[in-house]
């Protein structure tokens, strides 16, 4: 877990980004609504040399694909494990705000992360079973990517 790893700014125009790109949204999963984010890469790319850069830390590990994701008020995922892909090497999870209620990542260890904006959380999400508690007020925004040796 790392704070501010991006400024309030940061996080701000990747949400402003997704409310631009709203109407492309191609699928509801669940009740949330991921924004498949492959423009990211030359819209956002110090973001993106971040993000991969960091990844390294935890072995050689480069972004495989990103998506913004909105979850609106109901909305929470039970836990479970990444199977985004099959050479999914590890996962972050970036959250954009913080002026909502709920929406805390929990692990199935009993630990818990609060959405603090400009956070991130690296973990291996193949091993480690994780989920979000429901959103009760308010709208979250986070910015998941999943990485591959």
């Amino acid at each position: 877990m790392l704070d501010n790893y991006l400024s309030h700014e940061e996080c701000d125009s990747l949400v402003k980004y997704y409310k631009e790109n709203e109407e492309r949204l191609s699928v509801k999963h669940g009740m949330i609504y991921p924004l498949k984010f492959k423009e990211g890469y030359h819209k956002f790319p110090d973001l993106v040399n971040q993000l991969n850069a960091t990844a390294k830390l935890f072995g050689d590990n480069q972004i495989n694909w990103m998506q913004i994701v909105k979850w609106p008020v109901g909305a929470f995922q039970l836990h479970h494990i990444d199977q985004a892909q099959p050479d999914t090497s590890m996962s972050s999870i970036l959250y954009l705000n913080d002026n909502f209620n709920g929406g805390e990542t929990y692990f199935k260890d009993g630990s818990f992360f609060a959405p603090i904006n400009g956070r991130i959380l690296y973990f291996d999400g193949n091993y480690f079973k994780h989920g979000v508690i429901p959103i009760t007020k308010g709208t979250r925004y986070t910015l998941a990517a999943w990485y591959k040796k």
